[in-house]
């Protein structure tokens, strides 16, 4: 019950991320006031609501890693042949991430997440595990 909690905070968690995105995509160059529609240069508001879903997709990415990270975890403890491919962050996550064995604090490993896509160090052990950069 607690893995299908954990997973649900998860989903919820990058569903708000994603509605937000959507609320900030409006055009910040077009202000509407009643039936008048005046557009100004608005270049900050818009950098910043980019900015933010940028932030934004970086977490939802880092939930995701973590997300995947815990099935691996429990495939690889179920099967311990099981092979986890070429070119995974599997490696990587699990450094700063332990498996989760029983309930804690998600947050700290959700924004630690968010960090290993943010620093681009997630790539990196991806790139470095292909022996190639990734296209």
């Amino acid at each position: 019950m607690a893995r299908q909690l954990g997973s649900i905070v998860r989903q919820t968690r990058a569903f708000v991320n994603r509605r937000n995105d959507k609320r900030q995509k409006t055009n910040a160059a077009c202000v509407h006031l009643g039936d008048q529609e005046d557009h100004i240069s608005n270049s900050m508001n818009a950098a910043r609501h980019a900015w933010q879903i940028l932030r934004n997709v970086e977490r939802v990415v880092g939930i995701e890693l973590v997300t995947a990270a815990q099935a691996l975890g429990f495939r690889v403890k179920a099967d311990p042949r099981a092979q986890l491919g070429a070119g995974t962050a599997y490696p990587r996550i699990r450094q700063d991430i332990s498996h989760l064995e029983r309930d804690r604090l998600m947050y700290p490993d959700l924004d630690r997440g968010a960090e290993l896509v943010r620093s681009g160090e997630a790539l990196r052990a991806v790139e470095e595990a292909l022996g190639r950069p990734l296209e």
